[in-house]
């Protein structure tokens, strides 16, 4: 897992996904980055002998800070949307819009629309 969230100049996936699970577990930004500061100090830096200072450490804390919270954020939106469509009547969208262009008044049409699915999320 990259450090900064990215990986060959865009966000990777796999470090979004740890975000998000850190994030529903109720893992606070702060507990978030002791544990990635220690992976970089320990893990990444500390096979290498690089000295790492204190102000890049600070730089290196705003990034992760920014991706956790762009992460929260969009996770915050994906909740307030409305459910994923589902695409199960897919098979009958092309008849059906053959058979309602047949229909000249418009707001006809719209009704026998909305009581196709009326019916068809009844059944």
């Amino acid at each position: 897992m990259s450090i900064l969230g990215f990986d060959a100049g865009g966000i990777n996936e796999f470090d979004v996904d740890f975000v998000k699970m850190q994030i529903e577990a109720g893992i606070t930004f702060d507990d978030y980055w002791q544990e990635q500061k220690e992976n970089l100090l320990g893990y990444w830096i500390g096979g290498e002998n690089i000295e790492i200072t204190e102000s890049v450490l600070k730089k290196i804390k705003n990034v992760e800070r920014q991706f956790y919270e762009r992460v929260r954020k969009e996770m915050e939106q994906e909740s307030k949307i409305a459910e994923p469509l589902v695409y199960a009547d897919i098979g009958y969208r092309l008849p059906l819009s053959v058979a309602l262009r047949k229909v000249e008044n418009h707001d006809k049409r719209v009704s026998l629309l909305k009581l196709f699915y009326k019916s068809y999320n009844n059944a």
